[in-house]
């Protein structure tokens, strides 16, 4: 159970997407315990024809992926991808059971699933709880 990781999808009733990661640990008590996350995410897919994506990653497996940089007039930037967003499933896999060999062969096909997760902006983690409220 270490360091494992699950992943689901869902949809609000507004119509907005999210993602909850399941880590589970358990190696001080021996017991596995799950911790769930609310990550907002965001999912792209490439077709085909497309050739290189056009953004770079910050590092490889089994650190967590994170985009680096993205390129002017690319395919990921017109989809929406911004520096500082991790990259969570690849093709409906989570990343963190693949190996870099796998992660490398996925990236490659086309069509291409990516489902990515954007922490929230530095000014909304940092303010006060009560910040902000109305009433």
């Amino acid at each position: 159970w270490s360091g494992a990781k699950r992943g689901y999808v869902f949809t609000t009733r507004q119509r907005r997407t999210g993602y909850y990661l399941d880590r589970s640990s358990g190696a001080s008590t021996g017991r596995p315990q799950v911790h769930r996350l609310r990550l907002p995410h965001l999912s792209v897919v490439s077709d085909e024809a497309e050739g290189p994506l056009g953004f770079a990653p910050s590092g490889l497996l089994p650190d967590p992926v994170f985009v680096e940089s993205v390129d002017a007039e690319s395919w990921a930037e017109r989809n929406g991808l911004a520096v500082g967003d991790e990259l969570v499933l690849v093709n409906g896999q989570d990343i963190a059971g693949m190996t870099k060999a796998e992660l490398k062969s996925a990236m490659r096909s086309r069509p291409l699933r990516l489902a990515l997760a954007r922490s929230p902006p530095a000014a909304a983690q940092a303010a006060p709880s009560g910040a902000g409220a109305i009433g």
